[in-house]
């Protein structure tokens, strides 16, 4: 489920950036940069599209904690998320049809804030980040000193864990591309890729039996 999330988080901000003025819906640290430049330079207009990002990066993350909070099992809270990122793909895609990008902004960064609160593990790999690159690149090169350097029996499962984030930073970046690809043939077609993953996510979920 993780590389799913992260290649339509990919997707989307390739999307946003291509449709958007050119923000991002997941990076919050340039996010806050762009909010202090604006007031630092009086630009009241241009901060509306970083605090409408920032409020929906919120407001997935409360989501997602709610969800968490509640005591379902695994496979029905995955269902909740994925029944909720398909409404909203589907929402945005109505809401870009009347040119409100500020709204549609404000929905896809919540499903930024949800999906990176929700799926946190690859494999063998916990504290995977499907949003934000810089944590995962960090961590890819410690797991590769460790495994260049280090001689402990951890090794091989360093090893690992290096290989799953090199699957997560590249499921991310092929998502940016196809993201920037599609966009140029059709401004909402991001929008329905990311809804066929998610119908695939789905049906993972539906089928899966390791999930509870």
């Amino acid at each position: 489920m993780t590389i799913e999330s992260t290649l339509i988080i990919g997707l989307l901000n390739a999307y946003s950036y291509a449709s958007a003025s050119q923000v991002y819906i997941s990076p919050q640290t340039g996010n806050l940069i762009s909010i202090g430049f604006h007031i630092s330079q009086g630009k009241w207009v241009g901060i509306w599209v970083n605090l409408t990002i920032f409020l929906g990066f919120s407001a997935g993350c409360f989501l997602a904690a709610g969800l968490q909070s509640k005591k379902w099992q695994e496979r029905k809270r995955l269902t909740m998320n994925i029944v909720i990122q398909g409404i909203v793909l589907f929402s945005c895609i109505l809401i870009d049809l009347y040119g409100l990008s500020q709204l549609d902004l404000l929905l896809l960064s919540g499903i930024s804030g949800l999906c990176l609160s929700s799926y946190r593990q690859i494999g063998s790999t916990k504290s995977v980040n499907n949003s934000i690159m810089t944590g995962n690149l960090r961590n890819l090169y410690a797991c590769l000193y460790s495994v260049l350097f280090n001689k402990e029996k951890s090794r091989r499962q360093e090893l690992k864990n290096f290989l799953n984030y090199c699957v997560i930073v590249g499921s991310f970046f092929n998502g940016v591309l196809l993201g920037f690809y599609a966009t140029a043939i059709l401004s909402r077609l991001p929008l329905y890729i990311s809804i066929g993953i998610s119908i695939v996510e789905f049906v993972q979920i539906r089928q899966s039996k390791e999930i509870n």
